[in-house]
């Protein structure tokens, strides 16, 4: 389905507020007590935009079903299994003893993740983060046998005193330039206690001190509280926006306005007492407030100083409204600016319908926000829920806006479906690698009666080819975490977002992190690392010359398999993370071909080390080896 989009610009004059964000520790993991790890959250988060709002979706949803009803689905338009997209691994996170890849998520989980460049993975869900060394396979955070995820009371904790209430929406992203990772979640259901939580990692170790910070979800002072974080990252700042509601109002008053942080980074990375940064507010169109404004981060990379938001009208049964919003000029920037445009698709998107489980239960699938977005140049691809008005099932909204700069921007939009399955809370990753390769992937939810609850993906090819949906998790069982037949309850919380990143130094590899229904109907978050369609036989050559090295963990005998293509004197080193030399294993003058060494770690301290294999020109190898 081919939309254009006719432009409307309405100027708007910048109501930025200068606020200063206060250091409020800085938070090491190595200190965090393993004692009994309590955890104590509300069993279900707050629904985006209030509570009210929740339910006057749930009575839009009957509305939605009886002017649609479900029919046979069409399926992708100009699928193409050509471009499907492959899964190399996946895990969920590792727990207990026997590092079972098990572990409980949130109600909603919240899925978020990031990944660097060094192949450290960070995921987080409601209320609780992990840290995973994907080279080792092993999780970063173990103080004991049973405990490899930190809380994020912890993140926040003051003097052994919990200063958080009910923490929940975590958002996480990896800094490809500055190499560093930045965790936000929010605190609080009231003007009273409502708070953003933003923490800066201080290297490239996850294991290493953050800098937290904490901003207020109050800035306006008029009793409103913060809802529904969305973070992203430009050349030299950080751009959160959140939703400001009144409290104990209906939804259609209750929302006060969305506003944007804008933060200096760095400053967070450094650990200064302040960062320095402002709030804008006023973002309307025709005097009413924008909701939901969705960050446009850089695809193949970060871009700045400017910065772009989507929104849509996303609440109505059908419309054709999109908006974009943009931002020119840092901090330092006394002249930037801010302009609304206002666009018309000529198909229209809609409140998506709540998604089918087994048994009649059903997913809360919320409204038909944009729920991810990324610019190239002047080319801005973005998705969102929506009803597939032709099956009535929920589906996946993409759009593509080739020229974001122009007066009166063009779109091409697709409603992705399936032919069987609801699908929902979609996010997209681009994965070009060259100028003018707009190729995306995308990664969304799924569920049906006869399908449980997991996650897909889809490949576009960024010339209007999509490739099938590939199903990359399916579920153990339907999800009944919060049901109670009894009140007629029936709906599960589903979403409200999916963790999806591109490796910024390989980007034909994507990480997704979806929903996951548990054989006990109970919900998880889940890990999977995809390739596109063009990196396979590469990824099977490089995991087929990577040197293997076993067992790891390991707390006995350890051999590393390798494999040269010349002769050469070659020495094998075991090194700490910081490059210090703690033992020089051997030398010797080997020939091409498969070889073999190994040794026992038995002097060695627990911890992670490096294990190098260097030749004439330097380091050849290095393998992460974690000993126990």
């Amino acid at each position: 389905m081919i939309a254009s989009i006719c432009g409307y610009a309405q100027s708007l004059k910048p109501e930025a507020h200068p606020y200063t964000v206060k250091k409020i520790k800085t938070f090491d993991p190595k200190q965090v007590k393993a004692d009994h790890q309590l955890s104590i959250q509300s069993l279900e988060a707050p629904s985006p935009d209030g509570d009210s709002y929740r339910s006057y979706l749930m009575r839009l949803k009957n509305d939605i079903e009886k002017r649609y009803p479900r029919k046979n689905a069409r399926g992708a338009s100009s699928a193409d299994p050509i471009y499907n997209p492959t899964m190399i691994r996946d895990f969920g996170c590792f727990n207990g003893p026997n590092l079972d890849r098990i572990n409980l998520g949130g109600t909603p989980n919240d899925n978020t993740l990031a990944v660097s460049n060094d192949n450290i993975l960070i995921s987080s869900y409601n209320t609780r983060i992990y840290f995973h060394d994907l080279d080792a396979d092993t999780p970063m955070y173990r103080p004991n046998p049973f405990v490899t995820t930190i809380s994020f009371a912890e993140f926040a904790m003051e003097n052994d005193s919990v200063t958080t209430s009910a923490p929940f929406d975590p958002k996480l992203l990896y800094d490809p330039d500055a190499d560093r990772f930045v965790l936000v979640f929010l605190s609080g259901r009231t003007p009273d206690d409502s708070k953003n939580v933003v923490a800066f990692s201080s290297t490239n170790n996850p294991m290493d001190p953050w800098n937290v910070y904490e901003l207020t979800g109050n800035p306006k002072g008029n009793r409103t509280w913060t809802d529904y974080p969305a973070i992203a990252l430009t050349e030299g700042e950080l751009f959160l926006t959140i939703n400001l509601l009144r409290e104990n109002e209906p939804w259609q008053t209750g929302f006060e306005e969305t506003i944007i942080w804008q933060m200096d980074k760095q400053a967070g990375y450094d650990g200064l007492d302040s960062l320095p940064s402002k709030w804008w507010g006023n973002i309307n169109f025709g005097g009413k407030p924008i909701r939901n404004l969705s960050p446009v981060q850089g695809g193949k990379g970060l871009v700045g100083p400017d910065i772009w938001f989507l929104s849509n009208r996303n609440f109505d049964i059908k419309n054709d409204t999109i908006f974009m919003v943009h931002i020119t000029g840092d901090l330092a920037d006394q002249n930037a600016q801010s302009e609304v445009k206002f666009g018309l698709s000529t198909i229209p998107y809609g409140a998506p319908p709540n998604a089918k489980q087994a048994d009649n239960h059903i997913f809360d699938t919320n409204d038909g926000r944009v729920l991810g977005a990324f610019i190239d140049g002047k080319h801005v691809q973005f998705v969102a829920n929506t009803i597939d008005t032709t099956s009535g099932q929920a589906a996946v909204f993409h759009g593509i806006i080739n020229d974001i700069e122009q007066s009166q921007p063009s779109a091409e939009t697709e409603i992705i479906t399936h032919a069987s399955m609801d699908i929902g809370y979609p996010n997209i990753a681009a994965t070009g690698n060259a100028n003018g390769d707009y190729s995306s992937i995308i990664g969304f939810d799924h569920s049906s009666p006869t399908d449980f609850a997991g996650f897909s993906a889809i490949y576009y090819n960024g010339n209007n080819e999509y490739s099938e949906i590939v199903m990359l998790i399916e579920g153990e069982n339907y999800v009944d975490r919060l049901s109670s037949p009894q009140q007629g309850r029936l709906y599960e919380r589903w979403g409200d977002y999916f963790g999806i990143q591109r490796m910024y130094n390989d980007p034909r590899r994507v990480w997704t992190c979806g929903y996951y229904g548990m054989s006990n109907t109970g919900n998880s978050i889940w890990m999977a690392e995809l390739s596109t369609h063009d990196y396979v036989s590469s990824i099977a050559e490089k995991q087929a010359a990577k040197p293997k090295l076993y067992p790891n963990p390991a707390n006995d005998r350890i051999s590393l398999e390798f494999e040269l293509d010349k002769k050469d004197h070659y020495q094998f080193d075991l090194v700490d993370l910081n490059g210090r030399l703690v033992v020089q294993l051997g030398k010797d003058y080997l020939h091409e071909g498969l070889h073999e060494i190994s040794f026992a770690p038995f002097y060695l301290k627990a911890g992670t080390y490096l294990l190098n294999v260097s030749n004439s020109t330097g380091i050849m190898s290095s393998q992460k080896l974690v000993i126990q």
